[in-house]
């Protein structure tokens, strides 16, 4: 049709952007050094101090989230495994040189999985993240949170191992009616897992935001609601929020609506 990205659309566009980003660093800058509207401690020089490995002890909590790097790593694997199929599908149709792979493996679902692994190593990166942060921030950890980390596990690998056994019953046709977009598949993409293992993975994010909450509530009470620990929590409360529109999204709603509540829902994952 002749439509082409011109010069003038480029050049507007980076300069743009660069006001953007460079007005709102300025102005931040500003209310930092001669404002405390922002509860910035203008006041502070603290030096930055190097400590070894060795001089550092981990909590228990810390300890925990060794599962969740572990199952990270694991699903990377996977999914970076599932995409090499799903490529070589298209050079392929069905087969895996010469293996009949898509009699096991077809190809909506490996593409599947791979979205789908994606977005539960990105989650499980989150969860792991934010309880090891936690402890740095407040300096200290309260008791009991070693047993919550590893429950959330386990809600975590439920959800994990649910989800992708649901959609595998679902293409091959062993669900149907509302079984299948309730157990197996809704069919939107970042939404394909089924409403059960959605709304489950949404109460997870939200018990992990109490347990971020527990660890750093004592901290909370001493700082202003803009300084870094408030900050860090109201990003941890923004994923399960956006996650959740997701649920705004059902089998028979119109295409337009559906398709940009779900797309809203996995952006923040993936």
């Amino acid at each position: 049709m002749g439509n082409h990205l011109t010069q003038e659309a480029v050049v507007w566009s980076a300069l743009s952007i660069i006001a953007l980003l460079g007005g709102i660093g300025l102005l931040l800058a500003y209310f930092g050094r001669y404002s405390s509207f922002l509860g910035w401690r203008v006041d502070e020089n603290r030096r930055v101090r190097f400590r070894a490995p060795s001089e550092i002890s981990l909590t228990p909590a810390q300890r925990a989230t060794a599962w969740y790097f572990a199952v990270v790593a694991a699903l990377f694997l996977v999914q970076t495994l599932l995409g090499g199929a799903t490529a070589h599908y298209h050079a392929e149709s069905g087969g895996f040189f010469g293996y009949d792979l898509a009699r096991v493996l077809p190809y909506n679902l490996a593409r599947t999985w791979h979205l789908q692994l994606a977005l539960f190593w990105v989650v499980a990166s989150f969860l792991a993240a934010g309880i090891f942060l936690a402890p740095i921030i407040a300096g200290f950890e309260p008791r009991g949170q070693r047993p919550l980390t590893l429950a959330l596990f386990a809600a975590l690998v439920v959800v994990v191992v649910g989800s992708l056994a649901g959609e595998a019953a679902s293409y091959k046709g062993m669900l149907e009616g509302a079984a299948r977009p309730f157990l197996g598949a809704q069919g939107w993409e970042y939404l394909d897992l089924g409403r059960l293992w959605q709304l489950l993975l949404i109460v997870g994010l939200v018990f992990w935001c109490l347990i971020l909450f527990r660890g750093l509530r004592k901290t909370l009470q001493g700082e202003h609601y803009a300084n870094l620990p408030y900050l860090f929590f109201y990003s941890a409360l923004s994923i399960p929020l956006f996650y959740a529109v997701g649920l705004l999204a059902q089998p028979r709603t119109n295409f337009a609506i559906a398709d940009f509540w779900r797309f809203l829902a996995g952006a923040p994952l993936g």
